[in-house]
């Protein structure tokens, strides 16, 4: 249950009584009769004159003093001719050039494990294996496959493979890239 608030307490402060004195205030007469001014208003057109000179065209023309400048033509000094005499050349001969055999390119490669060196890898879709080559990044495989496994291998969810270039030189007869 509520109860109610007291009220408070206002001192209303005592005030003395103040007298005003009007002195008597003598009667001023007749009024007299206040009439409107009159006001009268003319408007007139206004008087707009253009006054256009012409203006005095003047054209001159200089022409110029042609002055003509004396070629001099000196003919070259021609030598007499003497004869040419061709002579037969030697023998050629061509080396015939030498290659190294070529050997075709072997492309069946034994099965392999994942990379030992760049490994990336991830079977969780929320945790993906982040690719951290900087773009450009020169990988050598140099070792079989049996030996050290230096490729680069990813499997399941891999991030950051937009754009990858790398440079892998693979040097070793059983080996890959990826």
């Amino acid at each position: 249950m509520t109860e109610p608030i007291t009220a408070p307490t206002i001192l209303i402060p005592t005030l003395k009584a103040i007298n005003i004195n009007v002195p008597d205030t003598p009667n001023p007469g007749k009024v007299s009769k206040v009439e409107a001014p009159s006001i009268s208003i003319t408007l007139a057109a206004p008087t707009i004159g253009v006054s256009i000179t012409p203006p005095s065209p003047e054209l001159t023309i200089d022409s110029p003093t042609p002055s003509v400048n004396t070629l001099t033509i000196t003919p070259p000094k021609v030598s007499e001719v003497s004869e040419i005499k061709v002579t037969k050349p030697d023998s050629v001969t061509v080396n015939t050039p030498t290659f190294e055999a070529i050997v075709p390119v072997d492309f069946s490669i034994g099965t392999a494990q994942l990379s030992h060196t760049h490994n990336f890898q991830s079977d969780n879709p929320n945790s993906p294996s982040k690719y951290n080559l900087a773009s450009g990044t020169q990988i050598n495989v140099n070792n079989d496959v049996n030996v050290r496994r230096e490729y680069v291998s990813t499997w399941g969810y891999v991030s950051n493979l937009k754009d990858v270039n790398l440079n892998i030189n693979v040097n070793a007869s059983n080996n890959r890239a990826f």
